[in-house]
């Protein structure tokens, strides 16, 4: 059993309370030390977010998607197609292009099979990289000439038999990834439903700055 007269000697509790001071001293000397070495987190743009984090750095980010080709049945007569692809930073999947929205219009040429419109669209977009992000895509025919004058023929993009919507929604995209370069495949001739007209799109996108920083180094 510990001697209790042992505490009670003045130089014995000097010596603890010191030993008690001194340990709280390198305590607080070793956290400095800890938080010192932490780097400095920049924003270069003032937009709130990190630069580790940040899609564009220099300013507000944008995401281009730049079409590369598209692969189609060959017809004997030149047809007008539409392709609109929609860009949704609130993850909207209802295939109802509630988001931005980009349409392009071309002409596939007569007795041909592979189409290289030199279209893109651009999207201004969240800068900070979150995963819950959409595209979706359609791409449609309109009719000339005759009782179908205007009339519009929807075509399968859509990588999967579904008999009811040739369209199609590409979620939880992380659009970080996207900035960096991504080839994305949308392939309607690969699967066996009803849809007359299909066609095989090839993008590429990659980011751009959308507004740039005025102020950024």
């Amino acid at each position: 059993m510990a001697d209790d007269s042992l505490f009670a000697s003045p130089q014995v509790r000097m010596a603890i309370g010191l030993v008690f001071i001194i340990g709280i001293l390198t305590g607080l000397l070793l956290a400095n030390s800890i938080i010192g070495d932490i780097p400095e987190i920049t924003d270069a743009d003032g937009d709130g977010i990190a630069d580790i984090f940040d899609i564009e750095p220099s300013g507000d980010a944008g995401l281009t998607f730049s079409l590369i080709e598209i692969i189609h049945g060959q017809s004997t007569e030149d047809r007008s197609l539409t392709l609109i692809l929609g860009y949704n930073d609130g993850n909207d999947q209802s295939g109802t292009l509630a988001g931005q929205v980009c349409s392009l219009n071309f002409t596939v040429a007569a007795n041909t099979s592979v189409t290289r419109p030199t279209h893109s669209c651009a999207f201004q977009v969240d800068d900070y990289g979150r995963r819950s992000v959409s595209f979706e895509y359609r791409l449609f025919e309109t009719l000339a000439g005759g009782v179908d004058d205007g009339v519009e023929v929807a075509w399968d993009l859509f990588p999967g038999a579904d008999a009811d919507n040739p369209w199609g929604t590409n979620a939880t995209v992380d659009p970080m990834v996207l900035a960096n370069g991504v080839r994305i495949v949308l392939d309607g001739m690969s699967d066996g439903d009803a849809w007359e007209n299909n066609a095989r799109t090839v993008w590429m996108a990659s980011s751009n700055i959308f507004i740039e920083c005025e102020d950024c180094d």
